[in-house]
């Protein structure tokens, strides 16, 4: 098994959207505005933004649905890359453990 760190550092886009499951497990989905920088082939610096989604539960969802748009994000986990799939989409799909 492979495990990286992974640290995001960005801006919520919109308020957070807060559910429960069938259980009555807390859940937030919270999208998170960064931006990725880096010299091109000329030395010039170039910049693009990226979204990404989170998804908390339990406690940590029930702090993640406090939070607003516009509001600073900061997260930093272990990610098992092993289970790291992609989506049709391009996208991405991280499983993060703590």
């Amino acid at each position: 098994m492979y495990m990286n760190q992974l640290t995001i550092i960005g801006f919520t886009g919109q308020d957070a959207e807060f559910h429960s499951t069938p259980n009555r497990t807390p859940v937030a989905t919270i999208s998170v505005a960064t931006k990725e920088s880096w010299k091109n082939e000329e030395g010039e610096w170039q910049s693009a933004p990226n979204g990404t989604v989170f998804v908390a539960f339990g406690k940590l969802g029930e702090y993640a649905k406090t939070l607003a748009k516009a509001h600073t994000f900061w997260c930093k986990a272990r990610c098992d890359l092993a289970n790291t799939r992609r989506t049709a989409s391009s996208t991405a799909l991280w499983n993060c453990v703590r």
